[in-house]
């Protein structure tokens, strides 16, 4: 996943910041989400660092208008309805995860980018559709959202 941003700004939350992130969820891994691309493992409750600085490029390859990026961090969406967008896009283009499988379905986890939190906010694309997002350099995840 890789964030485009249109300016070369990195940002230190200055209050924690309610972001969303989209898991897959496989019931016999005990409450261990998996991130969809890096395949990361996520628990409730836990926080996660990164162990470096974002580092924001400078690429011609990306969108001219977003020509910056950051392609390392943790990557979650700003609101619920962007990760829900996403979530639909994902399930149509994958659809075979939550409907050939009693044992695993994608689910959206409620996450916190806690204050202090050097991040960067932008757009990922993705099947010709933009999701507005925040890449950082921590995040928490609080919890599965249920009903979604």
């Amino acid at each position: 996943m890789c964030l485009a941003l249109q300016k070369p700004e990195i940002i230190v939350a200055k209050e924690d910041i309610v972001c969303y992130k989209v898991m897959i969820e496989y019931p016999r891994n005990n409450g261990i989400w998996t991130s969809p691309y890096m395949g990361m493992a996520y628990r409730e409750g836990h926080s996660y660092e990164l162990g470096k600085k974002l580092n924001l490029l400078d690429s011609s390859k990306t969108i001219k208008e977003y020509r910056y990026r950051v392609e390392e961090g943790f990557h979650s969406f700003t609101s619920l309805s962007e990760a829900l967008f996403f979530l639909n896009a994902f399930e149509a283009r994958y659809p075979c995860l939550n409907r050939c499988s009693d044992a695993s379905r994608y689910v959206v986890v409620k996450c916190i980018i806690p204050k202090g939190t050097t991040y960067a906010e932008g757009l990922f694309f993705d099947w010709g559709n933009k999701f507005l997002s925040f890449c950082s350099e921590k995040i928490i995840c609080e919890g599965k959202i249920e009903n979604e």
